[in-house]
């Protein structure tokens, strides 16, 4: 039931209907029925207060509570809805570009492990120097120190890196070669794993050099 303020089409007829009081002033209510619209109208009048009338006209109604709150959980729930989509995409992506950038950076190390295994199944040792076709062409120089280190080493050493990738949701890191008993392979390993691993490897390293110092020198 919702009140709503009389227009003068009904005021009027609601005044002619109270034919005691003329005027409308005295009135305590009244019944009307409106023919053209056919809507059941209670008029209510206390003097000297505007006429209030009471309908059941879907017409005049007012939107439901139920129904007001039931479209504004519509909207709460289209609105979560679409952040969480926009959010999933957006991970997705970030993700994909993440796996993306580490796939990249170990397919370009595998290339220099390639001419590392050709020149170890050729010459049966790790080389100085590899040489990439390119322009223009690149030299990379492995470490003496490790060169000498692999062949007494007992598992695998880390004969070359790459530059240190940045990811936004996977954990930082770089690409390695790995050499072990004549075979190299590539991988992929976080900053933090790199860091103890090739802190492990220096140590092995300058170990094994001083040993190599305190031997006394072989004479021809």
């Amino acid at each position: 039931m919702a009140d709503i303020r009389a227009d003068s089409r009904l005021v009027d007829r609601y005044t002619r209907m109270n034919s005691g009081d003329p005027s409308g002033t005295a009135g305590r209510g009244g019944f009307i029925q409106d023919a053209d619209d056919m809507v059941t109208v209670h008029a209510i009048k206390s003097a000297g207060r505007p006429v209030s009338l009471e309908t059941d006209c879907p017409v005049f109604s007012a939107v439901p509570a139920g129904r007001a709150r039931a479209r504004r959980r519509w909207v709460l729930r289209s609105v979560v809805t679409l952040v969480m989509g926009a959010a999933c995409v957006g991970l997705v992506t970030v993700v994909h570009r993440d796996r993306t950038a580490v796939q990249a950076a170990v397919a370009g190390i595998q290339e220099l492990g390639q001419q590392i295994r050709l020149s170890v199944e050729r010459w049966g040792r790790l080389p100085a120097s590899v040489e990439l076709k390119g322009d223009p062409p690149r030299i990379f120089y492995l470490d003496d120190a490790v060169r000498l280190y692999v062949g007494q080493a007992g598992g695998s050493v880390i004969v070359a890196v790459g530059p240190k990738v940045d990811l936004v949701l996977l954990r930082d890191g770089r690409a390695i070669l790995n050499y072990e008993q004549g075979r190299v392979r590539a991988e992929w390993v976080d900053e933090t794993g790199f860091k103890e691993r090739w802190s492990r490897q220096e140590a092995a390293v300058r170990a094994f050099e001083q040993e190599l110092r305190s031997r006394p020198p072989v004479l021809p």
